[in-house]
């Protein structure tokens, strides 16, 4: 009768670790299945997370629908004008990049003794015997390797625009969807956080707004301050770079302004 039980509660453990790992799969392939929507839905919540602070200040005002739409139109047409200038710009930025690439590799300074002796240590520690290469060999080798590859690195670059162009409908579809979703979003917060509170019971219907007021607060901060520095930075880089003459301002800009969203690194990356 024990060895029974025993082979049941074993059997059990191991049917609910089949249930566990099923379910997992299930829902790793439901996400991938909805990756697309996912991402829809989470640029959608952050656009509007970010209009939510204008429209705040402007329903002061008037009417809180009528200033969502005028915040929310205001920027979509700003947006909707901005794009296809600064694609445009961006695009053929980065195609001279990668051609120039390799000549600004040929170009850097190779006075750099730390980093040379570094490589000489790294050698005689890692590969002793062998020939040391300096910093100069390795920059020569790279920028070789550039002239080699560049063509390669281009077709790439224009196969992938053609792929995107081709997908422009796809593109379009989501351009038009997530404003559609934050719009909605927007006009709608209220009834949404009174829906979310009331799945809680009335007892804790004050703390559960209390905690809402609380992520509300902290997140908005946090994007906030991250979204305003970056575009300080990315504009003020951006105008530096133009008044001193260097070359593909934007595409540098627009790489300080995204680093910017990545904690500690990214303004050094």
């Amino acid at each position: 009768m024990h060895t029974t039980e025993r082979a049941s509660a074993i059997f059990r453990c191991y049917l609910l670790a089949s249930l566990a790992v099923a379910t997992m799969v299930g829902l790793i392939f439901m996400l991938h299945a909805l990756r697309n929507v996912l991402l829809m839905l989470a640029f959608s919540s952050f656009l509007a997370y970010f209009l939510a602070w204008p429209i705040n200040i402007l329903a002061r005002r008037m009417p809180r629908p009528a200033a969502t739409r005028v915040v929310f139109y205001t920027f979509f047409l700003v947006l909707l004008g901005a794009i296809p200038t600064v694609g445009a710009i961006l695009y053929y930025q980065t195609v001279e990049f990668i051609q120039a690439l390799p000549g600004y590799l040929e170009q850097l300074p190779s006075q750099y003794d730390l980093a040379n002796n570094m490589l000489n240590g790294l050698q005689e520690k890692y590969a002793p015997g062998q020939e040391a290469q300096g910093l100069d060999a390795y920059l020569t080798q790279l920028a070789q390797q550039m002239q080699s590859s560049g063509p390669d690195l281009i077709n790439k670059a224009l196969g992938a625009t053609q792929t995107f162009l081709s997908g422009a409908s796809t593109v379009l579809a989501g351009f038009l969807i997530v404003p559609i979703i934050a719009l909605y979003l927007l006009l709608d917060a209220a009834r949404f956080r009174s829906t979310f509170i009331r799945l809680f019971n009335p007892r804790v219907h004050n703390d559960v707004e209390r905690a809402l007021d609380a992520i509300n607060k902290s997140l908005g901060g946090y994007i906030y301050s991250r979204v305003i520095m970056a575009s300080i930075i990315g504009v003020v880089m951006a105008i530096v770079m133009v008044s001193l003459g260097v070359p593909y301002w934007l595409l540098l800009a627009v790489g300080l302004l995204i680093g910017e969203f990545i904690p500690v690194v990214g303004g050094l990356l």
